[in-house]
């Protein structure tokens, strides 16, 4: 509640007065302060004396006292007659002072001393107090200060009277309104209020004399627009009696603005706008809620884009996006109103069906999604680009009653996709949990696998056609999960689980430093020099710093750079064909062999492969495969063959596994073969044992 003493922001102004004696002038006063005055000085001289005596006794003991007398006498005298006369000429200006004084104990300030001009002195005083007495008054005057805070507020201020009348109005609601002053004055409050229900209890409070604080509503512009305000008030008093109310109205558009942005980044994906994790999350639980009440089915669709990394890294990053936000917009085409969209990851999208009558209608909708992505799209740069989806779908109540649980399984539903070949969707199944717990096992284990020592390498020799002899091995990763007893991991079991690790580099790395030491302690036992061949992931040879740390590696081990082999896939090259050209000429520069492999199943382009400063062509074994039971595959060897040669390079086959696969590579001219044919993968020791036996020492 505000009080005060004067009336609501008066109008009038009040002129400084001065404060006259209400009283004739009585004589007796007048006496009366020049006998305390004459008392006062008489004390002073008495007291003198006495110092005076006692001092004069003790200086002078022969003396008499009376002697002492008229130095008391003669002071006496000679100024009674001045304080006599200043008590009664200054008795005007110190009873007025005392009257002031009472005033301004009463809140009183606009009062003034009356000028004293036959005493200089006193009129200097008179004039500094007055001075002080119209400065204070001026700065504490109510309706300068109530107009100085008004037009100081940024807040607008609305006082109404008893009649919820509007009686004043600050500048900072005017420019909020667009409305003057003029036109605001003497209305009601509801002219401003167009919520008639909030109208109707702001109302019921300011009529009950009840204060209310940061109510939210809208108040209407003079040009029709509504403006979001949180208004609070406070009941006006004027000595103790209720004389209106005071409305404080603050313009809150921009919190909510930013209350707004903080919810959409808290719940929605920046770049497809659809709903994030959290926000389905917290859809799927309510919809889990009253799923039994209606004897509904929900279901989730898990939806996986398949290969969207390879166009990622090869289109850009703007292309993705593209492609993200147009995926988007196909999937939100095939759901109903009352489903959700949501974008959960990288390229990952979960549908949430809600109040299904049938489960068969989550497999219409997940076919209708399936040929919707797989429609192609043109990017803005112009590439037609081809992707297609794999999608896990989960069940309540059968796979889950949680919204944990369903999220979880439809995930595993979808990389059981995968593995049938994407572009397909698949249903949760208690094998698939199953299944997905040992997936997760096997990543804790697979990031431990290089620092408990469970990567080694095996050996598999590649065999010189012409001369008809061991020429070099491949180096292949293999893990022996849980230790030297334990059967080794298929390597296309753990190797697309280290890809999707992002293990790929530390794997690669450690590959060629085992790689280097185990061909240096060949040749340190006297063996067959043999080049050792090591395949280099896009992880790895995207490095700027994979010529340093290859050379490092190299000069580490004392191997000849001339006894090692990098092999790279087409795609690898061609992903960035400047960086590539730049690395692989350090590396010729250095002696280091280089082979292109799987070739014939990329998009090699024959410009940049006759630039490319390579030594080897490895031929897929695709090809080989049925080299001699279909003549196109032996047509396309030999072209690879002739290619090979006319650029001066060695053609190897790999994945031979029968003689006539050797004749008829032999036939056609091809220069080395790796496969099962000359032998599986084997570890060191056993390489040893069949093809690199310890040269006989010379005789003496």
């Amino acid at each position: 509640m505000i009080h005060h003493q004067e009336a609501i922001l008066p109008h009038e102004n009040r002129p400084v007065q001065r404060v006259t004696p209400e009283e004739p002038e009585d004589p007796e006063s007048v006496m009366s302060m020049r006998v305390k005055f004459l008392v006062l000085f008489f004390l002073a001289q008495c007291a003198g004396l006495g110092i005076s005596a006692a001092l004069a006794r003790y200086t002078m003991p022969q003396q008499p006292v009376w002697m002492l007398l008229p130095a008391f006498l003669i002071p006496l005298l000679l100024t009674t007659p001045p304080i006599w006369f200043h008590a009664g000429r200054h008795r005007a200006q110190l009873i007025e002072l005392n009257r002031i004084f009472n005033h301004i104990a009463q809140g009183k300030r606009n009062c003034a001393l009356p000028p004293a001009d036959h005493d200089p002195e006193m009129a200097q005083l008179i004039v500094t107090f007055n001075q002080a007495m119209a400065s204070l008054n001026q700065t504490t005057d109510p309706k300068a200060f109530t107009e100085q805070l008004l037009g100081a507020m940024v807040d607008g201020v609305v006082i109404l009277d008893r009649d919820i009348c509007i009686q004043r109005v600050n500048q900072a609601l005017v420019e909020l309104l667009g409305e003057t002053e003029e036109k605001l004055i003497g209305r009601h409050l509801d002219v401003l209020l167009p919520d008639p229900s909030f109208c109707a209890l702001m109302y019921r409070d300011l009529l009950s004399d009840r204060e209310f604080r940061a109510q939210e509503t809208v108040f209407l512009t003079a040009d029709g627009r509504e403006v979001e305000v949180s208004i609070s008030s406070n009941l006006l008093y004027d000595n103790e009696e209720l004389t209106g109310t005071v409305i404080l109205v603050k313009d809150i558009r921009q919190r909510k603005r930013d209350e707004e942005q903080l919810h959409f980044l808290a719940n929605f994906d920046l770049l497809t706008r659809l709903p994030n994790r959290s926000l389905l999350k917290e859809r799927l639980n309510q919809t889990l809620v009253r799923a039994p009440w209606r004897s509904t089915s929900v279901g989730l669709l898990h939806c996986a884009l398949d290969r969207f990394k390879t166009i990622n890294e090869t289109l850009g990053h703007g292309a993705g996006d593209e492609l993200l936000k147009e995926i988007a917009s196909r999937l939100q085409g095939c759901v109903r109103e009352g489903d959700t969209v949501a974008r959960v990851g990288g390229d990952e999208f979960v549908i949430l069906l809600k109040d299904m009558a049938r489960d068969e209608d989550v497999i219409h909708l997940a076919r209708e999604i399936a040929d919707a992505i797989a429609l192609p799209m043109t990017l803005a740069n112009g590439h037609e680009v081809f992707i297609t989806a794999s999608i896990g779908i989960s069940l309540f109540p059968e796979n889950g009653t949680t919204s944990d649980e369903l999220l979880k399984n439809a995930d595993l539903a979808t990389q059981f996709a995968k593995t049938q070949g994407k572009n397909q969707f698949s249903f949760f199944s208690a094998e698939m949990n199953r299944k997905g717990a040992q997936r997760l096992a096997m990543e804790r284990d697979l990031r431990r696998a290089i620092e408990r020592g469970e990567l080694e390498v095996h050996y598999q020799p590649r065999w010189n056609l012409r001369q008809d002899r061991l020429t070099g091995a491949e180096a292949l990763v293999r893990w022996r999960r849980g230790g030297n007893g334990e059967k080794p991991v298929s390597p296309g079991e753990f190797l697309p689980l280290a890809e999707e690790l992002g293990l790929m580099e530390a794997i690669d790395l450690w590959m060629l430093r085992e790689s280097c030491r185990q061909a240096r302690q060949w040749l340190d036992e006297g063996r067959p020099p043999l080049r050792i061949s090591v395949n280099l992931s896009h992880h790895l040879f995207g490095r700027d710093d994979l010529v340093s740390v290859v050379r490092a590696i190299i000069e580490e081990s004392g191997l000849e750079p001339g006894a090692m082999e990098l092999e790279l896939t087409e795609a690898i090259v061609m992903h960035n064909v400047g960086h590539a050209m730049n690395a692989l000429r350090a590396f010729r520069e250095m002696g280091i062999h280089l082979a292109v492999d799987d070739f014939g199943t990329g998009y090699s382009s024959f410009s940049h492969l006759r630039r490319l400063p390579v030594h080897v062509l490895k031929i897929d074994r695709s090809f080989i495969r049925e080299i001699t039971t279909h003549k196109e595959d032996a047509a396309i060897t030999h072209a690879i063959i002739s290619l090979a040669h006319t650029l001066g390079l060695t053609a190897t086959a790999e994945g031979a596994e029968e003689p006539e696969q050797r004749e008829l590579l032999t036939i056609l001219g091809c220069d080395e073969l790796q496969g099962y044919l000359i032998s599986r993968p084997v570890p060191a020791r056993e390489m040893e044992e069949k093809f690199l036996p310890v040269a006989a020492p010379l005789s003496r």
